[in-house]
């Protein structure tokens, strides 16, 4: 989100909010073995559906999805569209609670990234730890890597309406975008990543989503700080029964006095 107070701060959000070339494609190689996960009960998760991650100590996140997995654990899918993201497709193997994929680009004249992170089962949902990457354009002291699987698909996958692709505006039409709530659990929280654009940054965010009321606080970097923003709007439906935003509210950084509304509206598929 390129919001700031002064010339000189926006062009230096927009700087460290635009992708490094040097963060792109994706494509894998692993060991063999098939998915076998188990949660406090025993279930075996699937790895299938979309993965919100991050990674170099905040400085770039994004999505990717595992749209097919074989018997031996072998695995295919597509990194998101955000700038960090690179629009590439992945391929990779998970043995046990270990996933592995390799990251490759046309552009990259033949360089590849390698990814890997253990698997573990909080909140019966998969997320990584120990996350590690390198390779092309690797950076020593920045090859952290984490992901969590936020919009499972398959068998037994649901939906909410509130799960999806949101436009988003604010600032009294001065910036927009899109943002997409990729986790919805049943306790009422929330996760998700902002869009794709300089103004949207695909930086990640959580919250809740109770009693109709949407809050959440959104994490942006700049120049290697962390900082918050928190937004919130009550939830209603339009004529079409589509979920769109009322009284939008956004505080913390680069906010200033009377230009803090927020409006946005579900997109249709």
């Amino acid at each position: 989100m390129r919001l700031s107070i002064t010339k000189s701060f926006k062009h230096t959000l927009f700087a460290a909010l635009a992708f490094n070339p040097a963060l792109a494609p994706v494509q894998a190689d692993n060991a063999s073995g098939t998915m076998e996960r188990a949660s406090s009960s025993g279930t075996s998760l699937s790895p299938l559906g979309t993965w919100v991650w991050k990674c170099c100590r905040g400085a770039h996140s994004g999505t990717f999805t595992i749209q097919n997995q074989d018997s031996e654990g072998r695995f295919t899918g597509r990194f998101g569209n955000g700038p960090s993201d690179g629009q590439t497709a992945i391929q990779g193997r998970i043995r046990g609670n270990r996933i592995e994929f390799t990251r490759s680009s046309p552009a990259w004249s033949g360089g590849k990234q390698q990814w890997s992170a253990d698997l573990e089962v909080r909140s019966g949902r998969l997320h990584t730890r120990n996350g590690r990457w390198s390779g092309y354009s690797h950076s020593p002291g920045a090859d952290d890597f984490e992901a969590s699987l936020t919009r499972p698909e398959g068998p037994g996958a649901t939906t909410s309406p509130m799960v999806g692709r949101w436009r988003w505006e604010c600032c009294r039409g001065g910036h927009s975008g899109t943002f997409t709530i990729q986790e919805l659990h049943p306790d009422g929280a929330v996760r998700g990543i902002f869009g794709s654009s300089p103004d949207d940054g695909a930086s990640p965010f959580e919250g809740t989503y109770r009693s109709g009321v949407l809050s959440f606080t959104r994490h942006v970097t700049v120049n290697g700080r962390a900082f918050t923003q928190q937004w919130t709007a009550r939830v209603i439906n339009d004529s079409d029964g589509n979920p769109r935003t009322t009284d939008g509210r956004w505080s913390g950084f680069a906010s200033t006095p009377g230009n803090n509304d927020f409006a946005a509206r579900k997109l249709v598929p």
